[in-house]
């Protein structure tokens, strides 16, 4: 390879990577600071020759298609496809106008449609404003809002990028510029609520066992034995899990979560729909839980993959089931020998997940049916008692969500010194030395940092909940969770979103970063490495998108920012609900039917679920994000799932709180 194409790698490789020595705001450095010494001749080759992700195929601007609060931050980008990055001037003004309105065209093509009553009405993109460029400030129709994005250079690429958090006037826009338009958004004072409308719909369309009219029959009515004796328990119903017919509890009990979040946050007209999902829900729940109080792990997961182990492979980067297999459609009729399979191993995650669920829905429900949950609950939190797990971060995280829940609900059924072990348990699972980033948090014996693709900031989540709940473990260790929580806020998360231009929180930290010679894991300080995506190249082969990362984060981020009354969280959460709403570097909405331009959908149900929350976008080699927006179905990115749009939910909520008690 030639010394100056090697040159040209390594620029393009510092440029993308962001392997830059502890500077997280700084971009533009000599080229010989930019080089992380751990890159090897391999890593060179890698980068030469693979492709990049094309984002665009065409000049786009992007935006939260769905919209904005008056007072949200609202960033733009302007993204092109690369044959035309240098075809674009360095600053390119854009123009805010009312849907159907736009600046005067050109109309050249014809001298009789010039200056009539109706404006022309072909390639109105394609022709350009009637004033030079120079000119093109000064000589407009005087826009609602006119503002210039600006180039700049980032390890994703080149874009064009400008601020426009203090336009605040309330309708439905679009942005024009001399190259292109965005798609509409609206302003207004209940922005993101649509996702709650959407949210229960999709679950609705989530539900096993029952007819869907014109989508799919009756599936799986039967459901389901044990897989130890074959006992057959009455377990039919319930809700589906990413859209195929698998019920994963450790995912589904979530749904209550989001239930509840829109009970308590959303408009009041939904209510007596939550209530009965709820119920639906319940149903096969209170089903999946023994006499002993052992909670079931799943129903349908199916068998093991080839060549995996459930005791080795089932947990991966804290998700479970990534090695099974699923299962096939029954006939529904009960006990006729083609029953779906419910797995029994003994999961710790799932039942306190069970049990921090039984308790938050039992606010919304009648006396009798909130007696059975909290009945349920206990006897779940017993037998997790006299199990005890194997002290991983996510199960610590999730007894201590399980206790606090529990003991809110009657103080005698949890002590006092069974919460506060479990804090100071978790409070020294969080790195608190090193620079610049810092408290984040390791899993048991700091064999490696917690990252989860499902539940990604639960441990900080249940130092939230300790803050909100606050059980009577004493002012000075109160203030020590405060200050930790808010160390992971500011140090970890928001520290890292500087990184990239979407402000972007990251995925998680590695201590022993797999296949290092061949993906960038950028400098975190030490010897610790960061991504903002799932790494490619992993021991299982699981490329997963990570809206349910970004949801989870923007969750913590706005629940947090009503707690402390701190916009600056409310508005790091916005930008990441933005992130899913389309301002993202393909200017695509990651949740169907809430946007104008998605990618294509999967779902093992049917075609296409209404309002389905996509995986969204996995992590190239360099940590940039790739999303397939081919025809192409493929599961790492297209399947649609539950568990983003739970969290998007609660983090509706929590904003639309924040500026409720703020305007």
């Amino acid at each position: 390879m030639k010394s100056s194409v090697i040159l040209s790698v390594l620029k393009n490789y510092c440029l993308h990577s962001g392997c830059r020595s502890n500077d997280f705001s700084n971009p533009k450095k000599n080229i010989s600071d930019l080089i992380h010494p751990s890159i090897s001749i391999l890593a060179i080759q890698l980068i030469y020759f693979m492709k990049k992700p094309i984002y665009v195929k065409e000049i786009t601007i992007a935006t939260s298609q769905l919209g904005y609060s008056p007072n949200s931050p609202k960033q733009i980008t302007l993204i092109a496809p690369e044959n035309e990055i240098e075809k674009l001037p360095f600053e390119i003004p854009f123009f805010v106008q009312t849907i159907g309105s736009r600046l005067k065209r050109e109309h050249q093509k014809h001298q009789m449609w010039k200056d009539k009553y109706f404006r022309w009405p072909y390639e109105i993109s394609n022709d350009k404003p009637f004033t030079e460029r120079e000119n093109y400030l000064s000589m407009n129709e005087h826009p609602l809002y006119s503002g210039v994005l600006v180039r700049i250079e980032s390890r994703w690429g080149t874009f064009w990028q400008a601020d426009l958090t203090d336009f605040t006037e309330c309708g439905i826009f679009q942005i024009e510029s001399e190259f292109c338009f965005s798609t509409p958004f609206q302003i207004n004072n209940n922005a993101y609520g649509r996702l709650n409308y959407g949210f229960l719909s999709f679950l609705r369309f989530q539900r096993s066992g029952v007819e869907m009219p014109d989508f799919r029959p009756v599936e799986f009515a039967d459901d389901g034995v044990l897989d130890s004796n074959g006992f057959a328990l009455p377990a039919a119903g319930g809700w589906n899990d990413a859209g195929d017919f698998r019920k994963w509890l450790c995912f589904t009990l979530f749904n209550l979560q989001g239930l509840v979040d829109i009970y308590e946050n959303g408009h009041s007209s939904y209510q007596s729909q939550i209530i009965e999902e709820a119920r639906w829900g319940n149903l096969y729940f209170h089903a999946m839980i023994n006499e002993k109080g052992q909670v079931y792990e799943d129903l349908g997961g199916g068998a093991e993959r080839d060549g995996t182990d459930y005791t080795k492979d089932w947990w991966w980067e804290n998700h479970p089931g990534v090695t099974a297999t699923g299962s096939v459609l029954t006939d529904n009729e009960p006990l006729s020998g083609d029953e779906r399979t419910i797995r029994g191993a003994y999961n710790p995650w799932v039942q306190f997940a069970f049990i921090r669920n039984q308790c938050m829905v039992s606010s919304i429900l009648t006396p009798a049916e909130r007696s059975n949950c909290i009945v349920l609950a206990k006897r779940a939190w017993d037998y997790s008692q006299k199990y005890p797990h194997d002290n991983r971060t996510l199960f610590l995280a999730g007894e201590l969500n399980a206790a606090m829940e529990l003991r809110h609900i009657n103080k005698n059924f949890v002590s006092l010194e069974k919460i506060t072990h479990l804090i100071e348990e978790l409070l020294k699972r969080q790195e608190l030395e090193n620079v610049p980033v810092s408290h984040f948090f390791y899993e048991k014996d700091k064999t490696d940092g917690f990252r989860s693709i499902a539940f990604n900031t639960d441990p900080a989540v249940a130092l939230l909940n300790v803050l909100i709940l606050k059980p009577e473990i004493g002012a000075s260790l109160l203030e020590t969770v405060k200050l930790r929580l808010l160390g992971y806020i500011e140090k970890y998360l928001l520290l890292d979103a500087q990184s990239n231009p979407f402000e972007l929180t990251p995925y998680g930290v590695f201590l022993n970063p797999e296949h290092s010679e061949e993906q960038t894991f950028r400098d975190a300080g030490g010897s610790i490495g960061i991504r903002t995506f799932l790494h490619p190249l992993n021991s299982l082969q699981v490329p997963h998108g990570t809206s349910s990362v970004v949801m989870h984060q923007a969750m913590l981020l706005a629940k947090t920012g009503v707690l402390f009354n701190e916009k600056r969280y409310i508005h790091a959460a916005e930008k990441l609900m933005h992130w899913i709403l389309g301002h993202n570097p393909y200017g695509l909405c990651l949740i169907s039917d809430m946007g104008f331009k998605h990618p294509v959908q999967g779902s093992f149900v049917n075609l296409k679920i209404p309002f389905a929350p996509l995986a969204g976008c996995i992590g190239w080699f360099d940590d940039s994000p790739y999303q397939e927006i081919s025809n192409a179905v493929e599961w790492s990115t297209q399947e649609i799932w539950d568990v983003p749009y739970i969290y998007a939910v609660g983090a509706v909520g929590a904003i639309q709180k924040y500026y409720d008690l703020n305007n």
